[in-house]
């Protein structure tokens, strides 16, 4: 990768004799462009927003601190600064722009080729800190979700007093005192397969993090069974409607038997244990509804082949409708 470089001075001479001297392509430097004045040096620099600025200071219009100071950014570049002056002069100047290197005129090829080189050095090693700092920093929230969910089931599965809540549950982003909501509504999610094939469950949770990223004060989660949790602030939501699209959705992607439980409307965090234990009694009842209907079912294509095999066509009709229409409930049905 090639770090760009800007040379701006109002002696083309010194430009001239830098741009075909310095081993810029060695370096691994780009020489993005040349200027002769501070004006015209300040259009440069916005222009290509160069990694590291080589300036004179005392140029036309603008002087070379100003031109920097005005193109913005200065604090991530590298400046190099040349000039026939004594350094001290510029001092406060120099410290305030964190300038990298100053060098003397008549300028010395080595001198600027060396300072280069450990420009390019400096610019490595603020990636590399800054790579660090962003890995670090997906780390924490990657440890910080991982810490609220285990939280989360803790409310989950007992009963605490909503003052005790109030303090962890902000510790996460969570500010039940600022919640405008009237309630609380949860939902669950079963996959049967994800007792054996975990990596579906995985699959399925981001999902129904995608179905409801565009819609506040929806948390998704996996609670210690693998079953996934979606706590619900949004009361204007329809949200039994809202799971019933996301268990079509997640059957036709991934083939799998769900099992979707909704709770009932609840008083907001206070009552986030009683959601969770409704929306789980929901579920016991789909899976025993499912049961008889299974056994329904089987008593009632015994009739239909009975019927077939005495050759009562509108029997068989009305039994076929029958089976039919016992499928056919749905989580708002059956809240």
């Amino acid at each position: 990768m090639a770090y760009k470089a800007v040379l701006i001075d109002d002696n083309k001479n010194t430009v001239l004799s830098l741009e075909y001297s310095i081993e810029w392509e060695n370096l691994g430097i780009e020489l993005a462009g040349t200027a002769y004045d501070g004006r015209s040096g300040k259009e440069l620099i916005e222009k290509t927003d160069p990694d590291i600025i080589i300036s004179d200071i005392n140029m036309p219009y603008l002087d070379g601190f100003t031109m920097v100071e005005e193109s913005g950014k200065a604090e991530d570049r590298i400046i190099i600064v040349i000039t026939g002056y004594d350094k001290f002069q510029y001092a406060s100047r120099a410290i305030k722009l964190a300038v990298f290197d100053y060098i003397l005129k008549p300028v010395q090829e080595e001198e600027l080729n060396a300072s280069l080189e450990r420009a390019v050095n400096e610019i490595l090693k603020i990636c590399d800190e800054k790579e660090k700092q962003k890995q670090f920093l997906r780390e924490m929230n990657l440890n910080k979700a991982a810490l609220r969910d285990i939280y989360l089931n803790n409310i989950l599965s007992k009963n605490q007093h909503i003052e005790d809540m109030k303090e962890k549950l902000l510790e996460y982003g969570i500010d039940i005192d600022n919640n405008t909501a009237k309630g609380l509504q949860l939902g669950l999610i079963v996959a049967e397969e994800g007792f054996y094939e975990p990596e579906m469950v995985l699959q399925i949770m981001e999902e129904t993090k995608t179905f409801f990223q565009s819609d506040e004060g929806i948390i998704v989660l996996k609670d210690l069974w693998n079953r996934i949790v979606i706590i619900s602030e949004c009361v204007e939501m329809p949200f039994a409607e809202c799971l019933d699209i996301l268990n079509s959705l997640i059957k036709e992607k991934y083939k799998c038997h769900l099992f979707m439980g909704i709770s009932k409307n609840f008083s907001g965090w206070k009552e986030v244990h009683k959601a969770y234990l409704d929306a789980l009694s929901f579920i016991q009842k789909r899976r025993t509804e499912r049961i008889k209907n299974e056994t329904a079912d089987f008593t009632e294509w015994e009739k239909i082949k009975n019927a077939v095999e005495r050759g009562d066509v509108e029997e068989v009709q009305k039994l076929g409708e029958l089976l039919l229409d016992s499928e056919n409930l749905d989580l708002e049905e059956m809240n």
